[in-house]
């Protein structure tokens, strides 16, 4: 009896050896597959984020370009927003390797009248030969997998139909709507065109884009086109131009009310912080911008902070510049001072402060919802424009 309890035990002991066995194989496969899937996942992630960075690029060029003001056509935006997308993109890391973003890969929707759409799909397969290899899975044939990612943003300019938009950091620099270079359609208030059409809301005459303008020259002798942001003097007009200290949102048909007095000093000041000038007139440090356009090519100064951090040099194109700033364009300005009706807002490049007067080029113009009594920010989840821009660059899928 003992002998044959014995043996019994050993087929025991070697049947719990198989399973055991068994079970660690299985859970191998499970371990390598676990990880190529981690992996996988990974690399797909990193495919959106370079999807949704290059399809907000692309949003972003429907804006500087003039296209949403209607300074050029669908033909002329569309290799410049493809680029853009493809630029920003292919800066984004998907599985080790740059982001390759091919012609068809960016798509078009003009359907929507002023909210341009781009769409973009960043993916590695094996039809392009650069799908993502896996690691343990290729002891069974899964040698690669293909990733995709795709987002769709647009450049949504606010109208009586759709949500308000709000515009934050604007400068308190009064633009009157009043287009000395056209007389149709005529505002009795000046004699001349409008900038912003007081009944569709939208750009009156797209030939301002591009166009040289001068601010102060034409007011009064004590009233200059300045908004009063701040009721900190001096001290306060200089901060509310420089930065974007002032937290306060507006939309068009808001009340804002106007300063009584030049504040020559601190308006110099302000802008020539504001711009990195060393002092009146051009070639003092500041950005500069390309005459030609639209689009526009802006170019590094000597002040540029990112030229002192060695990040661009000087003279070279950038996309971004603190000379670059959104204004509001009023219904009059009252003299002596008083309050005016915001109608729609200014994208100006300030080139320069020489003397009393402001030198900017205009880079778009447009409307908004007319939304009076402190809309932004209550109901409805309102967008906001950020500094520089005139229209809300937003990711919709």
């Amino acid at each position: 009896m003992p002998h044959i309890f014995s043996k019994a035990k050993r087929k025991q002991r070697g049947a719990a050896l198989v399973m055991v066995a068994a079970a660690m194989f299985v859970l191998m496969i499970l371990a390598a597959v676990g990880v190529d899937l981690a992996s996988l996942y990974m690399v797909r992630n990193e495919a959106q984020r370079a999807a949704d960075a290059a399809a907000l690029a692309g949003a972003k060029m429907f804006v500087s370009s003039g296209f949403t003001s209607g300074a050029i056509s669908q033909a002329t935006v569309q290799p410049l927003v493809r680029q853009a997308a493809q630029a920003i993109g292919g800066q984004n890391k998907v599985g080790g390797q740059p982001a390759a973003i091919q012609g068809g890969d960016v798509t078009f929707n003009f359907a929507l009248a002023h909210d341009p759409r781009v769409t973009v799909v960043v993916q590695r397969s094996s039809a392009r030969g650069n799908a993502v290899p896996t690691f343990f899975a290729r002891v069974w044939g899964w040698l690669s997998a293909d990733v995709r990612g795709t987002a769709t943003a647009e450049a949504y300019t606010a109208d009586d139909n759709g949500p308000v938009v709000c515009s934050s950091c604007v400068k308190p620099l009064l633009f009157v709507n009043c287009d000395p270079s056209n007389t149709t359609p005529p505002n009795p208030n000046c004699g001349h065109a409008f900038y912003v059409d007081p009944t569709t809301h939208q750009i009156a005459n797209t030939n301002v884009i591009g166009q040289s303008i001068q601010l102060h020259n034409n007011s009064g002798p004590s009233q200059w086109g300045l908004l009063d942001f701040s009721s900190n003097g001096g001290a306060g007009v200089r901060q509310d131009l420089a930065s974007c200290t002032v937290t306060t949102q507006f939309t068009c048909g808001d009340q804002v009310s106007t300063k009584n007095g030049n504040t020559l000093g601190p308006t110099k000041q302000g802008l020539q912080d504001l711009i990195h000038a060393n002092g009146d007139g051009l070639n003092q440090g500041q950005d500069t911008i390309d005459a030609g356009g639209p689009p526009f090519t802006m170019r590094a100064g000597a002040n540029n902070p990112y030229v002192a951090a060695g990040t661009v040099a000087v003279g070279q194109s950038i996309t971004y510049s603190d000379s670059m700033v959104v204004v509001p364009v009023g219904d009059a300005l009252p003299p002596g001072g008083g309050n005016v009706t915001i109608k729609g807002f200014m994208q100006v490049f300030i080139t320069q402060m020489s003397g009393s007067d402001i030198y900017a080029r205009i880079l778009n113009v447009t409307g908004c919802k007319m939304s009076p009594g402190g809309s932004c920010g209550s109901g409805g989840q309102p967008g906001t424009v950020s500094t520089g821009s005139l229209a809300l660059v937003r990711l919709v899928q």
